[in-house]
């Protein structure tokens, strides 16, 4: 049940500032906590009108919250500062958090017929990864993971919203939105497993490379019988016009940087197939393999922009880059550690 609080009124100890969001199961506002600070989250639900099924949201939310609250990488989650009750409503204080949700700039970016560089494309998609890797390690699967429940800060990313999360072992409930379903929630033949949330991260890739939903169409049905039956549309996209500088390349050179940005766009789809395999047990099992796969297909996007850090020798992908960085300058590929390709 929605919960309707004016701005400037009082509920408990916070002063609510302003509706942040209305969704389906809560009513989140922007309050001032007089010891907390001015920029809380107020994720508030009405336990005496509402189905219990919305105080089981909250309630995971919160276990959700301090389970991953233990970790290194706690930072991509909003930290939560009390769960309580008041004049019969539930609800979570947590961190505000000033971004952009990821749907958002997708949407923008197709009205503009443009797309993320490669490069931010992979950092969000490594960081979404390590997130994952943290709710897999205290027992959840997502299963409610889209690019509306991913806010970007600047490039850096925060997850939200893990009410619909589940253990891992369970069949899922179809929670999530229709288009970020893997194929094992919707027919619910298999348990939920880390390789569930990985199917709707490659899913999520490859809507951020092309800046276009993979699976929606017009009717609900539709879209499911297209995740469950549906071939996936390889990337067309032959990635050379995403590096700058290398138009400027001439003969030899611009010859052999295209073979690179072909060779990185045929291992991109390689890797895209295997992460949208309908059989979980053909999909990566883990974060961990996947981000080691994803780094091995930036190895042409290395040799098209290399980079070396003089601190600790790590490869990395730097752009914008100068005609200069496009050629090798000696640089030897064939040493080069996919465990140790990272993006700057």
């Amino acid at each position: 049940m929605l919960v309707n609080l004016r701005t400037g009124s009082r509920f408990g100890k916070y002063t609510i500032k302003g509706l942040i969001n209305e969704g389906g199961c809560s009513t989140v506002y922007r309050a001032q906590h007089p010891s907390i600070g001015e920029n809380v989250a107020l994720k508030v639900i009405d336990t005496f009108r509402g189905p219990s099924i919305l105080q089981d949201f909250l309630t995971t939310e919160k276990n959700v919250l301090l389970a991953v609250g233990r970790s290194e990488k706690k930072g991509l989650f909003p930290e939560l500062f009390e769960a309580c009750r008041y004049e019969g409503k539930q609800f979570l204080s947590m961190e505000y958090i000033d971004g952009v949700r990821l749907v958002s700039c997708l949407v923008s970016l197709q009205a503009l017929k443009q797309a993320f560089p490669l490069y931010k494309t992979i950092l969000i998609t490594l960081s979404i990864s390590k997130g994952l890797s943290v709710l897999h390690q205290a027992g959840y699967v997502y299963s409610d993971m889209s690019p509306h429940n991913i806010m970007l800060e600047n490039f850096s990313v925060r997850l939200l919203d893990f009410g619909a999360c589940q253990k891992i072992g369970k069949y899922g409930k179809n929670f999530s939105r229709p288009s970020y379903r893997s194929p094992e929630e919707i027919s619910r033949d298999q348990t939920l497993q880390p390789s569930s949330d990985i199917f709707i991260l490659t899913v999520i890739l490859w809507e951020i490379i092309n800046a276009k939903p993979l699976f929606r169409c017009s009717f609900e049905k539709a879209t499911l019988e297209r995740i469950l039956y549906g071939p996936v549309s390889e990337l067309k996209d032959n990635f050379f016009k995403r590096f700058p500088g290398l138009s400027d390349l001439k003969g030899k050179e611009r010859k052999k940087a295209r073979r690179r940005a072909r060779r990185l766009r045929k291992r991109l789809n390689a890797f895209i197939k295997k992460g949208l395999e309908k059989d979980q047990a053909d999909r990566f099992q883990t974060t961990e393999e996947f981000d080691k796969a994803l780094r091995l297909c930036l190895l042409p996007a290395v040799q098209l922009a290399p980079y070396e850090c003089e601190e600790n020798g790590l490869h990395g992908v730097r752009f914008p880059m100068t005609q200069e960085e496009a050629g090798t300058g000696g640089f030897d590929f064939g040493k080069i550690d996919p465990e140790k390709i990272y993006v700057f």
